[in-house]
């Protein structure tokens, strides 16, 4: 069945679409009052770490349930607890004129821990609505839908903040959710997406050993963490620094980091584009040679933001050294998205759709425990190196990478 004749697929994508569009604009202004309010981009990171760390500590049991109870049910629910949670957090806003970072990192938490669960249990209907030979195009509407918020929603964010704080922006994310729950009770579920006590997790520990056995026995589900989590160690490098650099070095407005934001998240959409465009060819290409390019195009453009911070910084003007910031920031977003892509449609091809609650679930959080360590890392080279400086530790670590999967390739998918 077509994508845009599956009824399931259009209600759960945009209902995921809906509540999404609230939660990243909720996440970018609450990110420029932190850096607002404390100046210190370690704090700042600390509230990536708070969006991370909630998908690591709730994985098992996010794929236990999703394998276990009615999944519709669930997504519905985790909607409804999201805006309890958005409209607590718009309240203590208005009521006290402002929220402390112990607040925020404990609203972040609990709104990332319910999307946990949310995650687990939609990734498991889109996969039971989808045919399998549409897997690759779907993750690419997917990954074009997201990219396409997260362009338009950093702008719109930005602007929002400057003339409104935060008020708005946490109404607006309390009546996503509130929407996405509606859609969301619309959806028929197929026969792939109901959950059957024959095969269904027996029990949580059942389901964790489950899991944990399913990848360890798969070649390419090892190989797919092992890579994926050196990278989620990296790549917070270009969030950290966009948002760092943009704001203490460029003095940039919050309208203007909301542009910058959304010219960044082009590249995401452009690797959307080009994965449909090439869909035939990638289908048929060895995921190597997709690595090795990734590995060594992000190498060479974290080196190349270290140089130009370094040597030409200084001579050019505002304009141009926002042009390159955001050029090279692409090169790294646009290669790491085809990457992302195609090795996700071939998870989602090699997981059967009875046990991609407990596999994925495991899996995210194996890949999900270097990111909260990046973050923090890229905070604190920030915070304590030159700017210059920090980027070239980044540059030197995709250059580690790169050599070490040259070196054991062989073994490697």
């Amino acid at each position: 069945m077509s994508l845009l004749h599956n009824r399931n697929y259009l209600l759960l994508r945009s209902a995921w679409s809906v509540s999404s569009f609230g939660t990243n604009m909720q996440s970018f202004a609450l990110s420029l009052y932190v850096l607002a309010v404390t100046g210190s981009a370690m704090q700042f990171s600390l509230t990536l770490c708070m969006q991370i760390l909630p998908s690591i500590l709730f994985a098992p049991f996010s794929g236990f349930t999703a394998d276990r109870f009615n999944r519709k049910m669930q997504i519905v629910l985790c909607d409804g607890l999201s805006a309890a949670v958005a409209l607590t957090l718009f309240s203590v806003y208005r009521t006290s004129g402002g929220l402390s970072t112990a607040f925020i990192y404990s609203g972040v938490f609990l709104l990332s821990g319910i999307n946990t669960f949310f995650s687990a249990t939609a990734g498991c209907l889109i996969q039971a609505s989808v045919d399998p030979a549409d897997y690759v195009r779907q993750k690419s509407v997917d990954t074009t839908i997201s990219s396409l918020i997260a362009i338009f929603v950093p702008a719109a964010a930005g602007m929002l903040y400057s003339f409104f704080g935060l008020t708005i922006v946490l109404l607006i994310n309390a009546a996503s959710f509130l929407f996405s729950a509606v859609m969301e009770s619309l959806i028929r579920l197929p026969a792939r997406g109901t959950v059957s006590p024959a095969t269904s997790a027996g029990s949580f520990f059942e389901s964790v050993r489950d899991g944990f056995q399913y990848v360890r026995k798969s070649p390419f589900i090892l190989s797919f963490v092992v890579i994926l989590s050196a990278l989620n160690f990296i790549l917070p490098g270009v969030d950290v620094g966009l948002m760092t650099v943009s704001q203490k070095l460029m003095r940039l407005r919050s309208s203007a980091i909301g542009f910058e934001n959304a010219a960044i998240s082009a590249g995401t959409l452009a690797s959307a584009a080009f994965c449909i465009f090439f869909d035939k060819k990638l289908k048929r290409a060895s995921l190597n040679p997709i690595i090795t390019g990734d590995l060594l195009v992000t190498c060479i453009a974290f080196l190349a933001i270290g140089i130009w911070l370094e040597v030409f910084y200084m001579s050019l003007p505002s304009a141009a050294n926002v042009f390159i910031f955001i050029l090279l920031n692409l090169v790294i977003v646009v290669t790491n998205g085809v990457l992302s892509i195609n090795l996700s449609a071939q998870f989602q091809s090699n997981v059967p759709n009875e046990r991609m609650g407990r596999t994925g679930s495991f899996v995210s959080a194996a890949l999900l425990v270097s990111t909260p360590a990046g973050e923090i890392f890229s905070g604190a080279l920030l915070e304590r190196l030159p700017y210059c400086a920090a980027y070239f530790a980044e540059g030197v670590l995709c250059a580690l990478l790169f050599f070490g999967y040259l070196i054991g390739r062989r073994n490697v998918l």
